[in-house]
Protein backbone atom coordinates (compact mmCIF):
# COMPACT_ATOMS: atom_id res chain seq x y z
CA UNK A 1 0.00 0.00 0.00
CA UNK A 2 2.54 2.56 0.93
CA UNK A 3 5.05 1.92 -2.32
CA UNK A 4 1.45 2.75 -3.92
CA UNK A 5 0.33 5.97 -2.21
CA UNK A 6 4.33 7.38 -3.04
CA UNK A 7 3.93 6.39 -7.05
CA UNK A 8 0.35 7.94 -6.88
CA UNK A 9 1.90 11.14 -5.12
CA UNK A 10 4.56 10.92 -8.11
CA UNK A 11 1.95 11.36 -10.64
CA UNK A 12 -0.14 13.80 -8.57
CA UNK A 13 3.05 16.04 -8.81
CA UNK A 14 3.45 15.90 -12.57
CA UNK A 15 0.41 16.33 -12.82
CA UNK A 16 -0.51 19.87 -10.72
CA UNK A 17 3.34 21.18 -12.26
CA UNK A 18 1.53 20.31 -15.59
CA UNK A 19 -1.62 22.00 -14.75
CA UNK A 20 0.39 25.44 -13.29
CA UNK A 21 2.48 25.58 -16.25
CA UNK A 22 -0.89 25.85 -18.08
CA UNK A 23 -2.97 28.23 -15.86
CA UNK A 24 0.03 30.30 -15.90
CA UNK A 25 -1.19 31.28 -19.74
CA UNK A 26 -4.98 30.65 -19.85
CA UNK A 27 -6.85 31.41 -16.38
CA UNK A 28 -9.61 28.97 -15.59
CA UNK A 29 -12.64 30.67 -14.74
CA UNK A 30 -14.89 27.65 -14.28
CA UNK A 31 -12.98 26.61 -11.16
CA UNK A 32 -12.64 28.80 -8.13
CA UNK A 33 -11.11 29.00 -4.99
CA UNK A 34 -13.66 28.82 -1.59
CA UNK A 35 -12.43 29.38 1.82
CA UNK A 36 -16.06 27.83 3.46
CA UNK A 37 -19.13 26.29 2.10
CA UNK A 38 -21.28 29.29 2.12
CA UNK A 39 -19.40 30.80 -0.70
CA UNK A 40 -21.03 28.01 -3.08
CA UNK A 41 -24.61 29.09 -4.25
CA UNK A 42 -26.49 25.73 -3.80
CA UNK A 43 -29.67 27.33 -4.13
CA UNK A 44 -28.90 27.74 -8.06
CA UNK A 45 -28.35 23.84 -8.32
CA UNK A 46 -31.89 22.21 -9.02
CA UNK A 47 -31.32 19.75 -12.06
CA UNK A 48 -31.80 16.59 -11.62
CA UNK A 49 -29.24 16.05 -14.47
CA UNK A 50 -26.32 18.08 -12.63
CA UNK A 51 -24.44 15.85 -10.47
CA UNK A 52 -22.64 17.33 -7.56
CA UNK A 53 -19.26 15.64 -6.44
CA UNK A 54 -17.69 15.96 -2.53
CA UNK A 55 -14.38 15.04 -1.93
CA UNK A 56 -13.84 13.32 1.59
CA UNK A 57 -10.83 14.51 3.38
CA UNK A 58 -10.18 18.20 4.20
CA UNK A 59 -13.14 18.77 2.60
CA UNK A 60 -16.47 17.41 4.29
CA UNK A 61 -14.35 16.09 7.32
CA UNK A 62 -11.15 16.75 8.62
CA UNK A 63 -8.86 14.75 11.40
CA UNK A 64 -9.01 17.42 14.82
CA UNK A 65 -5.51 15.58 16.10
CA UNK A 66 -1.89 17.04 15.10
CA UNK A 67 -0.14 13.43 13.84
CA UNK A 68 -3.59 12.54 11.39
CA UNK A 69 -4.01 15.79 9.93
CA UNK A 70 -0.44 15.34 8.73
CA UNK A 71 0.09 12.29 8.48
CA UNK A 72 0.34 12.75 4.66
CA UNK A 73 2.76 15.24 4.28
CA UNK A 74 6.53 14.60 5.13
CA UNK A 75 6.69 14.55 8.53
CA UNK A 76 4.17 12.36 8.60
CA UNK A 77 4.95 9.45 6.20
CA UNK A 78 8.98 10.01 8.40
CA UNK A 79 7.31 9.37 11.50
CA UNK A 80 5.29 6.38 10.34
CA UNK A 81 8.47 4.58 8.73
CA UNK A 82 10.40 5.10 12.01
CA UNK A 83 7.47 4.58 14.27
CA UNK A 84 7.01 0.49 12.47
CA UNK A 85 11.83 0.78 12.33
CA UNK A 86 11.72 1.61 16.03
CA UNK A 87 9.17 -1.33 17.14
CA UNK A 88 10.29 -4.67 15.82
CA UNK A 89 8.50 -6.54 18.77
CA UNK A 90 5.06 -5.10 17.22
CA UNK A 91 3.83 -7.70 15.40
CA UNK A 92 0.02 -6.76 14.17
CA UNK A 93 0.09 -2.83 12.96
CA UNK A 94 -3.17 -3.68 11.33
CA UNK A 95 -4.80 -4.08 14.91
CA UNK A 96 -2.66 -0.41 15.83
CA UNK A 97 -3.92 0.81 12.60
CA UNK A 98 -7.55 -0.60 13.22
CA UNK A 99 -7.37 1.52 16.93
CA UNK A 100 -6.38 5.32 14.99
CA UNK A 101 -9.45 4.45 12.69
CA UNK A 102 -11.86 3.38 15.19
CA UNK A 103 -10.75 5.76 18.12
CA UNK A 104 -9.86 9.24 16.74
CA UNK A 105 -12.02 11.91 15.58
CA UNK A 106 -13.09 12.99 11.94
CA UNK A 107 -15.59 15.77 12.20
CA UNK A 108 -17.36 17.55 9.55
CA UNK A 109 -15.09 20.72 8.66
CA UNK A 110 -18.58 22.62 8.16
CA UNK A 111 -21.81 20.57 10.16
CA UNK A 112 -24.27 22.92 8.38
CA UNK A 113 -23.23 21.31 5.20
CA UNK A 114 -25.72 18.38 5.88
CA UNK A 115 -28.42 20.32 5.74
CA UNK A 116 -27.33 21.98 2.17
CA UNK A 117 -26.25 18.61 0.73
CA UNK A 118 -30.16 17.67 2.07
CA UNK A 119 -31.84 20.33 0.36
CA UNK A 120 -30.10 19.42 -3.12
CA UNK A 121 -31.25 15.62 -2.74
CA UNK A 122 -34.94 17.21 -1.81
CA UNK A 123 -34.91 19.05 -5.33
CA UNK A 124 -33.60 15.87 -6.87
CA UNK A 125 -29.86 16.28 -7.70
CA UNK A 126 -27.65 13.81 -7.55
CA UNK A 127 -24.99 14.02 -4.63
CA UNK A 128 -21.96 11.52 -4.03
CA UNK A 129 -19.02 11.69 -1.99
CA UNK A 130 -15.92 10.76 -4.01
CA UNK A 131 -12.16 9.95 -1.92
CA UNK A 132 -8.85 8.71 -3.27
CA UNK A 133 -9.00 6.26 -0.16
CA UNK A 134 -7.87 2.65 -0.50
CA UNK A 135 -10.31 -0.04 -1.04
CA UNK A 136 -10.81 -3.27 0.02
CA UNK A 137 -9.18 -5.16 3.57
CA UNK A 138 -7.16 -3.17 5.91
CA UNK A 139 -6.43 -3.37 9.28
CA UNK A 140 -9.05 -5.47 10.68
CA UNK A 141 -11.82 -4.16 8.29
CA UNK A 142 -12.87 -6.70 5.56
CA UNK A 143 -13.65 -3.80 3.26
CA UNK A 144 -12.37 -0.24 4.15
CA UNK A 145 -14.95 1.27 1.94
CA UNK A 146 -17.89 0.30 4.07
CA UNK A 147 -15.73 1.60 7.28
CA UNK A 148 -15.86 5.37 5.28
CA UNK A 149 -19.47 5.04 4.49
CA UNK A 150 -20.35 4.12 7.95
CA UNK A 151 -18.56 6.93 9.53
CA UNK A 152 -19.62 9.83 7.16
CA UNK A 153 -23.70 8.19 7.61
CA UNK A 154 -22.53 8.71 11.40
CA UNK A 155 -22.32 12.33 10.92
CA UNK A 156 -25.14 12.98 8.90
CA UNK A 157 -24.08 12.51 4.94
CA UNK A 158 -25.35 10.21 2.32
CA UNK A 159 -24.82 10.25 -0.89
CA UNK A 160 -27.47 9.16 -3.39
CA UNK A 161 -27.40 5.54 -5.15
CA UNK A 162 -27.62 3.91 -2.04
CA UNK A 163 -29.14 1.15 -3.55
CA UNK A 164 -25.45 0.45 -5.44
CA UNK A 165 -22.35 -1.42 -4.58
CA UNK A 166 -20.04 -2.25 -7.36
CA UNK A 167 -16.33 -2.73 -8.11
CA UNK A 168 -15.16 -0.67 -11.08
CA UNK A 169 -13.24 -2.47 -13.89
CA UNK A 170 -10.12 -1.46 -16.25
CA UNK A 171 -7.59 -0.11 -13.49
CA UNK A 172 -4.67 -1.55 -12.04
CA UNK A 173 -6.26 -0.91 -8.60
CA UNK A 174 -10.00 -1.82 -7.25
CA UNK A 175 -12.00 1.61 -7.77
CA UNK A 176 -15.42 0.70 -5.47
CA UNK A 177 -18.51 2.50 -5.36
CA UNK A 178 -20.71 1.97 -2.26
CA UNK A 179 -23.95 3.52 -1.41
CA UNK A 180 -23.25 6.92 -2.40
CA UNK A 181 -19.45 6.86 -1.68
CA UNK A 182 -17.27 6.31 -4.53
CA UNK A 183 -13.37 5.46 -3.64
CA UNK A 184 -10.87 5.34 -5.99
CA UNK A 185 -8.23 3.06 -4.47
CA UNK A 186 -5.61 5.59 -5.02
CA UNK A 187 -6.25 5.68 -8.62
CA UNK A 188 -6.67 9.35 -10.43
CA UNK A 189 -10.47 10.88 -10.10
CA UNK A 190 -11.42 11.98 -13.67
CA UNK A 191 -11.08 8.27 -14.99
CA UNK A 192 -12.64 6.81 -12.07
CA UNK A 193 -15.60 9.39 -11.93
CA UNK A 194 -16.02 8.34 -15.61
CA UNK A 195 -16.06 4.71 -15.53
CA UNK A 196 -19.18 5.30 -12.38
CA UNK A 197 -20.67 7.27 -15.04
CA UNK A 198 -20.85 4.48 -17.64
CA UNK A 199 -21.06 2.04 -15.15
CA UNK A 200 -25.20 3.66 -14.26
CA UNK A 201 -25.30 4.76 -17.65
CA UNK A 202 -25.66 8.53 -16.52
CA UNK A 203 -24.39 11.47 -18.61
CA UNK A 204 -25.58 14.83 -16.49
CA UNK A 205 -25.51 17.91 -18.11
CA UNK A 206 -23.28 19.43 -15.60
CA UNK A 207 -20.52 18.27 -12.86
CA UNK A 208 -20.51 20.45 -9.64
CA UNK A 209 -17.33 19.40 -7.50
CA UNK A 210 -15.92 20.28 -4.13
CA UNK A 211 -12.02 19.39 -3.56
CA UNK A 212 -9.37 20.50 -1.59
CA UNK A 213 -7.06 19.67 -4.57
CA UNK A 214 -6.76 21.96 -7.60
CA UNK A 215 -5.14 18.92 -9.62
CA UNK A 216 -8.59 16.52 -9.09
CA UNK A 217 -10.49 19.60 -9.50
CA UNK A 218 -8.76 20.04 -12.86
CA UNK A 219 -8.58 16.32 -13.60
CA UNK A 220 -12.15 15.82 -13.78
CA UNK A 221 -12.75 18.48 -15.59
CA UNK A 222 -10.68 17.06 -18.17
CA UNK A 223 -13.01 13.82 -18.10
CA UNK A 224 -16.40 16.30 -17.99
CA UNK A 225 -14.61 17.77 -21.57
CA UNK A 226 -14.19 14.55 -22.98
CA UNK A 227 -17.63 13.35 -22.34
CA UNK A 228 -19.21 16.71 -23.29
CA UNK A 229 -20.26 17.85 -19.67
CA UNK A 230 -20.18 20.96 -18.48
CA UNK A 231 -18.34 21.44 -15.16
CA UNK A 232 -17.96 24.06 -12.89
CA UNK A 233 -14.92 23.41 -10.17
CA UNK A 234 -14.59 24.81 -6.46
CA UNK A 235 -10.76 23.90 -4.48
CA UNK A 236 -11.91 24.26 -0.98
CA UNK A 237 -9.23 25.93 1.36
CA UNK A 238 -11.78 25.67 4.49
CA UNK A 239 -9.15 22.61 6.39
CA UNK A 240 -7.44 23.54 9.29
CA UNK A 241 -3.92 23.32 9.56
CA UNK A 242 -1.57 22.54 13.01
CA UNK A 243 2.52 22.33 13.32
CA UNK A 244 3.86 19.30 13.32
CA UNK A 245 4.53 18.30 16.88
CA UNK A 246 7.07 15.24 17.17
CA UNK A 247 6.74 15.20 21.41
CA UNK A 248 3.01 14.99 21.37
CA UNK A 249 2.96 12.74 18.51
CA UNK A 250 5.55 10.37 20.18
CA UNK A 251 3.76 10.26 23.43
CA UNK A 252 0.34 9.58 21.85
CA UNK A 253 2.14 6.22 20.00
CA UNK A 254 3.68 5.07 23.11
CA UNK A 255 0.12 4.89 24.89
CA UNK A 256 -1.55 3.73 22.34
CA UNK A 257 1.51 0.51 21.91
CA UNK A 258 1.17 0.58 25.88
CA UNK A 259 -2.67 0.38 26.29
CA UNK A 260 -4.33 -0.02 23.02
CA UNK A 261 -6.03 3.17 23.13
CA UNK A 262 -5.62 6.22 20.61
CA UNK A 263 -5.49 10.09 22.85
CA UNK A 264 -6.43 12.77 21.25
CA UNK A 265 -4.66 16.10 21.68
CA UNK A 266 -6.10 17.53 24.45
CA UNK A 267 -6.29 14.11 26.23
CA UNK A 268 -2.15 13.56 25.53
CA UNK A 269 -1.23 17.28 26.69
CA UNK A 270 -3.21 16.89 29.95
CA UNK A 271 -1.16 13.64 30.78
CA UNK A 272 1.47 14.74 29.45
CA UNK A 273 1.24 17.54 32.23
CA UNK A 274 0.59 15.14 35.12
CA UNK A 275 3.95 12.57 34.39
CA UNK A 276 6.37 15.15 35.70
CA UNK A 277 4.16 16.00 39.15
CA UNK A 278 3.61 12.10 39.26
CA UNK A 279 7.71 11.81 39.04
CA UNK A 280 8.45 14.13 41.39
CA UNK A 281 5.81 13.46 44.32
CA UNK A 282 7.26 9.45 43.91
CA UNK A 283 11.04 11.46 44.44
CA UNK A 284 9.68 12.78 47.17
Amino acid sequence: MKIRFIRFAIRLTLGISLIFIINACSPDFSIQSVSNFKAIDFSSIKSPNTLVIFDVDETLIQPVDTYLINEHKAEGINFREKMVADHPEVKDWDKILSIILEEAKRPLIEPDIVSEIKKLQERNVPVIACTSMNTGKAALYERLEIWRYDHLKSLGFEGSFTSKDFTLQGFKSQPVFYKGVLSTDLEEKGPVIGAFLDKISFKPEKIVMIDDSGAFIRFVKEECFKRGINFEGYIYQGAKEKKWDEKLIEFQLQHLLTHYHWLNDDEAKQLMQEAPKSESRIAG
